[in-house]
């Protein structure tokens, strides 16, 4: 199967950590498989590409055999702990939308609690 085509539509998600902590996020795929999306600084902010199915709205990545993994969730943490405070991003808005661009903002509040993903103009 091929990594994208005319089924699939690029999305961007910008996550942005507004917390005095470094965050750190991960995509949660199918049967357990986790990939480092990467850590935030305070301050600054993350932009990550995802394909969705025009069919159903199911997001995914290309692996390197060009098989899709298909994305469960996405969860981000304080670096230092991340398994005690990590929470989810919500991925239901870019599912269910058809915008290609959404934003995230993050923040610790005894674990990472973010609003949005909201589209982006």
């Amino acid at each position: 199967m091929q990594a994208a085509g005319p089924a699939a539509q690029p999305v961007t998600l910008s996550i942005a950590n507004e917390d005095a902590e470094p965050l750190r996020c991960m995509f949660l795929f199918a049967h357990f498989v986790v990939t480092d999306v990467g850590t935030i600084v305070p301050g600054a902010s993350l932009s990550i590409t995802m394909f969705r199915q025009q069919s159903d709205g199911a997001l995914w990545m290309p692996r390197n055999d060009g098989r899709r993994m298909m994305i469960e969730t996405i969860d981000c943490g304080a670096v230092s702990r991340w398994a005690e405070t990590r929470g989810q991003i919500s991925l239901l808005p870019a599912r269910a939308g058809r915008d290609l661009r959404y934003s995230a903002r993050c923040h610790l509040d005894g674990k990472v609690v973010c609003d949005g993903p909201m589209p982006l103009p």
